[in-house]
This record gives C-alpha cells, sequence and structure tokens, in this order.
C-alpha cells in the first residue's frame, strides 16, 4: 500500500504505467512459490484491498486526472520532439558523443523553436546517454543488455525445471522485475539522472546480476517454498 501510494502521490504517469505493473508481477512471482490456492486468494484480496486504500487516500479524481487522452497525447509529442532532436544531436556528434553530463550545454544547438524554455534533459535517458556517450554508451547498453537477459534466461529455465526458486534465486527475480520497472520508465523520463532513482536501480542490478551459488555449495540456501 506505500509503495502504491508513493507512485500515485508522485502523479508520474511512467511510474504508474511502468512501476506498479513491475510490482504486481513482482508480487506474482513470489506468490507463485505458494502450493495452496488458499495462499493465492489471500494474496490477491491483499493487493486489492491495498491497492483501493491507496486510490482512496490519494484521491482518486487526482488519479484519473493525470490520464486524461487530450493531456496524454500533448505530453507524449513534446517527449516524442525532445527525443528525436535529441537523437539528431546524438548523429551529428558519432561515434564519440557531446561528452557525459554536457547535454544541458549542447542541446539548445538542436532544440526545436516550438519547445519553449531550455530542456536540461531528454525525458529519453536511452536518447541522452546516445547523445553524450555515443559509442561508448552503445558498449554499455549492449553489456548491461546481454548480462540482464543471460540471467533471466537462466532465472526462467530454473523456475521451469524445479517448479521453484531458492531464496537467492527469488530475490534476484524480484529485483530484476524492479530494475524492469525503472529501465521502462526511463523512456518517457530521466530517472537516471536522479540520484536517489539511479542508486535505487544500481542496487537492484547489483542484487539481479550477483553470482548464484548452486545447490552443491551447501549453504543452507533452501528452496522458496512460501512457508
Amino acid at each position: 500500500m506505500l509503495l502504491a501510494i508513493g507512485i500515485l502521490m508522485s502523479r508520474s504517469r511512467g511510474a504508474a504505467l511502468a512501476g506498479l505493473p513491475a510490482a504486481m508481477c513482482a508480487l506474482a512471482v513470489t506468490a507463485s512459490a505458494a502450493s495452496k490456492s488458499r495462499q493465492w486468494r489471500t494474496t490477491l484480496i491483499a493487493t486489492g484491498i491495498a491497492l483501493g486504500l491507496a486510490m482512496a487516500m490519494v484521491g482518486f479524481d487526482s488519479v484519473v486526472t493525470r490520464f486524461q487522452l487530450e493531456t496524454m497525447a500533448g505530453d507524449a509529442s513534446f517527449r516524442t520532439l525532445l527525443a528525436s532532436s535529441t537523437l539528431d544531436g546524438a548523429a551529428a556528434f558519432w561515434p564519440w558523443g557531446a561528452g557525459w553530463g554536457t547535454y544541458g550545454a549542447v542541446y539548445p544547438r538542436f532544440q526545436p523553436a516550438t519547445v519553449d524554455g531550455t530542456a536540461g534533459h531528454a525525458h529519453h535517458d536511452y536518447a541522452q546517454l546516445l547523445f553524450e556517450g555515443g559509442i561508448f554508451s552503445v558498449l554499455l547498453m549492449a553489456t548491461f543488455a546481454w548480462l540482464a537477459i543471460t540471467r533471466a534466461v537462466q532465472l526462467v529455465r530454473t523456475a521451469l525445471r524445479g517448479r521453484r526458486l531458492r531464496r537467492s534465486e527469488m530475490a534476484a527475480a524480484i529485483c530484476g522485475l524492479g530494475l524492469l520497472g525503472f529501465l521502462l520508465h526511463s523512456f518517457v523520463e530521466f530517472n537516471m539522472h536522479i540520484p536517489a532513482n539511479a542508486i535505487a536501480a544500481a542496487l537492484l542490478a547489483g542484487a539481479f546480476l550477483r553470482p548464484l551459488k548452486s545447490e552443491s555449495d551447501g549453504d543452507g540456501d533452501e528452496e522458496h517454498n512460501g512457508d
């Protein structure tokens, strides 16, 4: 409930559309360890009550007004314009990029006249990474994607083979889903440039990608069975 309240109070559509589904998926993965249908029902009921209370405390109208089609269309157009012009700048500075942390100073050269003021961020972390880091950002993103996909495939195979995950694997899966919400939100925001969000994402990435001990290690890391 506290998580839902925090996301809804931020009034961020991207956080609601990426963070809440990621949290629900993480909850589903945790509940999947429960072998009894009663435990599933209890989890679903508790989740529904928590979301309902969060909506009631924040205010239903406050949440709904953020998802009006007219407002969303206008904001989407603005973000698309920023991202496309940022990619134009990235192409101009390819392959070395404009330099890390230079976006606010360099981007005005590519900023369309229809954008009022000065944009300090691209509202699209991946476009801004290309703008600032050029080919280096591509290498960093490709390396991270390879590591993340490899770990995700490993966890899925383990879950399908054994029908359950050990504690360390369950923790990695849950943190990976949290990280996925962050990465999806970064398509429409500049989360990677907000220190608190970046620190939280780094923590999730560390827990998701850390080496997993094998069953033969004998460290007492018993299977997570929901008991």
